[in-house]
Formats: structure tokens, sequence, C-alpha cells
């Protein structure tokens, strides 16, 4: 019991001893701790406002830069602005001038230079054709209508037009340069080139146009009459719904055009090329069509009266199903052509070549078939009346369930 007592003694000695020691350690803990956050609170502020500094610092760079920008387009937006201007002013002097000088020479020669005065139409020639290179579109229309109304650029009995022949005009809208917007009568421009032409529902009679080019133009909707195209070019150029007569339109090349729902009376195509050109639902009469070629041609739906295919080519051509009356002459050659569903008559199809031809379901009558060489021709369900098909040569010609009567042999 003695010795347990003197242990707990012992114990409470030590403890005693002890105690001032940890309470020495805790507090240098607690010094320890303070001091670190001390240190890092000290390096923690100046990296956040380091950081902070930086942020506002690239911000402002990339607003500076931003504005720089703006400031640099703007500058370069009001240059543009200003160079226009000088571009438009001095397109307006020069338009000006143009129509002051030859106002002055219309007047020397009393509005007659064109007549026995070669030198002053060589001057205007060269005056005009100089303007055409150097202006826009639309004053070159202002241009014409000023050649226009000083009749400078109109073919009559009485008097001559300027020669404007290698002139280049593009995305010329003639209605602006048109009396009331649409009467170009006499209208004299032949050996020029158009590009992107508009003479939508315009009236022309007695206009020259031979000679020239027209790449992508529109007519469509059009009255012409008594004009000259023989011997121009036309490229992706629409006659739709135009109303054609008494024209001129031989020997030009015509591909990629459009005459669907027109309406031609007395025109000569003949000695002409045809490549992809539709004609489907239109009304054709007294057509001379004479020695031309047509390859990839729609003439669907159309009606013909009294057209000259004399010496004509076929190739790739579609009739269905139309209606061809009083054709004179031979044609020469008819080859992947269908004639399905249509309706001819007096039709001279003597000493031609067929070669895969469809008149299957078609109505036939007074047609003449002597003298041809018919090869792969198809004439199934055929209505066939007075057909003559005298000294013809035949290879795979189906006549199946045809209706004939009077075909002579």
């Amino acid at each position: 019991m003695l010795r347990i007592k003197k242990k707990n003694r012992i114990f409470n000695e030590n403890l005693h001893h002890h105690s001032p020691s940890l309470s020495t350690n805790n507090s240098s803990s607690t010094s320890k701790a303070k001091d670190t956050l001390k240190l890092i609170s000290t390096f923690l502020l100046p990296l956040v406002l380091g950081i902070f500094t930086a942020v506002i610092t690239i911000e402002q760079q990339n607003i500076g830069k931003k504005q720089r920008e703006e400031d640099r387009n703007s500058a370069e937006l009001q240059r543009a602005q200003e160079r226009n201007l000088t571009a438009e002013k001095y397109k307006n002097e020069l338009f000006d001038n143009y129509i002051k000088n030859m106002g002055e020479l219309l007047k020397e020669y009393n509005g007659s230079l064109l007549i026995n005065h070669s030198v002053a139409s060589k001057i205007a020639r060269a005056k005009t054709l100089n303007i055409f290179r150097l202006l826009d579109a639309q004053r070159n229309v202002r241009i014409i209508r000023f050649l226009y109304e000083t009749e400078l650029i109109m073919r009559t009995q009485e008097n001559r037009s300027l020669d404007l022949s290698t002139a280049e005009l593009n995305d010329i809208d003639f209605r602006d340069s048109a009396i009331n917007r649409k009467y170009l009568n006499f209208i004299s421009l032949s050996g020029i080139y158009l590009s992107n032409a508009t003479f939508i529902g315009m009236h022309m009679d007695h206009a020259d146009f031979a000679n020239s080019t027209f790449i992508i133009a529109n007519i469509s909707m059009g009255r012409l009459s008594n004009n000259n195209f023989s011997y121009t070019s036309f490229g992706n150029v629409n006659f739709s719904y135009a109303c054609i007569s008494k024209t001129s339109l031989k020997n030009i090349l015509m591909s990629n055009s459009n005459f669907s729902f027109t309406q031609l009376d007395a025109v000569n195509f003949s000695l002409s090329n045809f490549d992809n050109v539709n004609f489907s639902f239109s009304k054709l009469r007294s057509i001379d069509f004479v020695s031309s070629t047509f390859k990839n041609i729609d003439f669907s739906s159309i009606q013909f009266d009294s057209a000259d295919f004399s010496l004509a080519e076929f190739i790739n051509v579609d009739f269905s199903p139309s209606i061809l009356r009083y054709t004179r002459s031979p044609w020469t050659l008819i080859k992947n052509v269908n004639f399905t569903s249509a309706w001819l008559y007096k039709i001279d199809f003597s000493k031609a070549r067929f070669e895969n031809v469809n008149f299957s379901y078609g109505y036939l009558e007074e047609i003449n078939f002597s003298g041809t060489s018919l090869i792969n021709v198809n004439f199934s369900y055929a209505r066939l009346k007075k057909v003559y098909f005298g000294s013809s040569k035949f290879s795979n010609v189906n006549f199946s369930s045809t209706i004939s009567s009077s075909i002579p042999c």
C-alpha cells in the first residue's frame, strides 16, 4: 500500500514537472501557424494583384487592338468612299464631255455627220467605242439613248447609222434606252458584242443586229418584225413568248436557248446551226429551215404550217406530240428523232435517211417516203393514210398494229 502511494506521488510530481513544457509547445505551434499564414498572405496578395493586373492589361490590349482595327476599317471605308466619289465624278465628267463633244459635232454638220462626212463619222465612232470601254452599264445605256434619239444609230432609207461594230456592251437593259421603255424601231447595232442584255417585252421593227454576238440575253415577250439577226451567234438567249415575224435569222449559231411558246411567222432560219434549243409549244408558219442542222432540239407540242426543211438534218430531236403540215422539199438526215403521237400532213420525206425514228401512235397523211432509207423505224399503232414508200429500203422497221390505207410501195 505504501509502495502504491509512493508511485502515485512520483507520477504527480513528474506530471507537474512536465506541464509547463507542454504549454510551451502548444504556444510555439500556434505561433508557427500564424507566421505561416502571414508568409502565405504576404506572397498570395501580390500574386492575386499581379494576375488581376495582367488580366486588365490583356483586356485593355484587346480593346485597343479592336479599336485600332475599327479605326483602320473606318479609314479604309472612308478612303474607298472617297475613291468611289472620285471615280463617279470622273465618269460623270467623261459622260458630260462625250455628250458635249458629240453635240458640237452634230451642230457643226447640221445633224448629218454620217452623210458624206467620213472623217466626222470616224471621229464619232472612235469617241463612242472609247467611252463604252470607260463607262459602266448605267451610263452606257444613257449613251445608247442619246445616240438613238439623235438618230445616229437609226437606219432608214434616208439615214445611215453610225458604225459601232466591235463594241462590247455588258449588263445593258435596253428598256432604259427605248422610247416609253418599249420601242426601239430602226435601231442599228450590227457587229456588236452583248452580254447579259435585256429586251423583255420590247417592240423592235426594222432593227439590225446582224453579225453580232448575244451571250445571255432576255428577249422574252418581245414583238420583233422585219428585223435582221443574220450571221449572229446566240448563247443562252431567251425568246420565250415572243412574236417574231418577217425576220432574218439565217446563218446563225444558236445554242442553249429558248423559243418556247413563241409565234414565228415568215422567219428565215436557213443555213443555221441549232444545238440544245427549246421550241416547245410554239407556232411556226412559213419558216425557212433550208440546209439547217438541228441537234438536241425540243420541238414537242409545236404546230408547223408550211415550213421548208430541204437539206436539213435532225439528230436527237423530239416532235411528240406535234402537228406538222405542208413542209416543202425533202429532208436529209433524221436520226434519233421522236414523232410519237405526232400529226403529220403533206410532208415530203423523199430520199431522206431515217435512223432510230419513232412514229408510233402518230397520224400520217399524204406523206412521201419514196426513195428513203429506213433503219430501226417504229410505225406501231400509227395510222397511215396515203403514205408512199416507193423504192424505199427497210431495215428493222416495225408496222405492228398499224392502221393503214392507200400505201403504195
